[in-house]
């Protein structure tokens, strides 16, 4: 009996190496189509752009945390800016300005049935604080790089795509379908008065995109472990956004003598119980089919684990908690972010708030979370939503066959062979959420060098970009653009 236990259990795992190997070796890479530019970028084109968009970060188009503090004469100067700049543009498409500072720009195609494609940016930017190296609004060029605020997100696409369609314009372009640009001056506040609104109005006017484009993946450098070629991250789908407010309340009085349950202890232990009961962590079909992407360029080992997730999965998983952006890309995130309880040190106070963000884990709806928290929190605090909300996004197509996705795709590989292509998860949000009614076809990508020191950077001190990522910028949508 031993024996054949023993003998069966060989076999066993004869055959599951075998899987394994076989899933390893007949691993492919996809294969996308190539597409020669029709239209010639000079030098000139590129030092234009340069000195666009260097000219673009010197206003100060912020959004801030109150809607009724915007400086509305900044951001219609940027609108003086873009006409100056552009002059084709604003000759030859249709500009119309909505709820006074987004731009929604139409570029009439020759073809009317054909769906039109819909290109997002936005031009507001987010506070630039303290100790920068150099002044965020005095852009400096400084090596390979231009510093400034704004340089990454956003005004790099709004300029790029402003300067590609300029430069095709020039040249006599006319797209075969229309072309819609939007870009929102307040995405950097959920895009409510500016990304929605515009998404409202082309809903009832087009009813349906062939695909939209927003900022959200980039080109890595670096990023992917195992990789050392560039890394194109399309984000096909974005997490959502919760913010709770914890409210504790207790006895007060002396701290001389201090209760023993107080708001303060209240929301302590809350926070704590939040702490210890994560969400559960899992692999969405975004990250299973981006490592069937990756696989094929991963070293021997890893393209086995990659190949092989119904074996190891778990591994992965445990892999993913040990960095920051693998946690997050693998479960609904959680993080107090405001803290706020006693007015003076002598007084315990009779109420403690916390306010908690949450990133949201397809398909993990706003309702689950809350009904999470509030499972994990059950008497000690109150659970009160705050008005700015998202479920995560639906998931789009993915594939060379994918509307969108597919000439995102082509474009990349035709600009530099070297790429790997491949879906992605966006943790952040953006103004491509109010979009998706328009198409199932919704997709997040800026094509820009992008590294992990860039990520510390976006919202941070010293955001810039390198002269590359603006050369690579506009060949990339003067590519994409001759496509429409």
């Amino acid at each position: 009996m031993l024996r054949k236990i023993t003998f069966f259990t060989l076999m066993l795992f004869i055959v599951v190496i075998a899987v394994v190997l076989v899933r390893t070796f007949t691993l492919q890479e996809i294969r996308w189509s190539r597409r020669e530019p029709r239209f010639a970028i000079s030098q000139e084109h590129l030092h234009l752009f340069e000195k666009n968009l260097m000219d673009s970060l010197r206003i100060a188009t912020i959004s801030p945390q109150r809607e009724e503090e915007r400086n509305h004469k900044v951001f219609l100067s940027f609108h003086d800016f873009l006409r100056q700049k552009f002059p084709l543009v604003h000759r030859h498409l249709i500009v119309r300005k909505i709820n006074k500072l987004s731009l929604l720009y139409l570029w009439p195609g020759r073809d009317r049935e054909k769906k039109p494609a819909v290109f997002l940016g936005h031009y507001d930017v987010v506070p630039a604080g303290d100790g920068w190296q150099y002044p965020p609004f005095a852009p400096q060029k400084v090596g390979e790089f231009i510093y400034g605020r704004g340089a990454i997100d956003d005004k790099v696409t709004v300029i790029g795509l402003l300067q590609a369609a300029e430069l095709l314009l020039r040249q006599g372009f006319m797209p075969e379908r229309r072309v819609y640009f939007a870009f929102g001056h307040d995405e950097e506040n959920g895009g409510w008065q500016g990304g929605k609104l515009m998404a409202d109005l082309l809903k009832k006017e087009i009813g349906e995109a062939e695909f939209v484009l927003d900022e959200g993946g980039a080109i890595t450098l670096g990023l992917v472990p195992g990789v050392a070629l560039p890394v194109a991250t399309i984000g096909v789908a974005e997490k959502g956004y919760l913010s709770l407010k914890l409210l504790a309340r207790g006895e007060g009085g002396h701290s001389s003598a201090p209760p023993f349950d107080s708001a303060t202890e209240k929301l302590i232990k809350a926070l704590m119980r939040l702490q210890d009961n994560p969400f559960p962590t899992r692999l969405t079909s975004i990250q299973k089919e981006m490592f069937a992407y990756l696989a094929p360029y991963m070293p021997f080992w890893q393209k086995i684990a990659l190949a092989n997730l119904w074996l190891f999965e778990p591994f992965l998983l445990t892999q993913f908690k040990g960095s920051k952006t693998g946690r997050a890309s693998t479960t609904t995130t959680m993080t107090a972010t405001i803290l706020s309880a006693g007015q003076k040190e002598n007084v315990v106070p009779h109420e403690a708030m916390a306010v908690v963000n949450l990133r949201l884990l397809p398909p993990t709806s706003r309702e689950e979370a809350k009904s999470y928290v509030e499972e994990i929190t059950q008497g000690l605090v109150l659970v009160e939503n705050l008005s700015f909300y998202s479920d995560p996004s639906p998931i789009s197509p993915m594939g060379p066959q994918a509307r969108g996705f597919g000439e995102i795709a082509t474009t990349l590989k035709s600009l530099r062979e070297d790429i790997i292509v491949t879906p992605y998860l966006v943790l952040g949000a953006t103004d491509s959420r109010h979009y998706t009614s328009l198409t199932p076809h919704v997709y997040r990508f800026s094509p820009i060098y992008f590294t992990a020191d860039d990520f510390q950077r976006m919202h941070g001190k010293d955001e810039r970009i390198s002269l590359s990522s603006l050369e690579f910028a506009l060949r990339f949508y003067c590519l994409l653009l001759e496509q429409m």
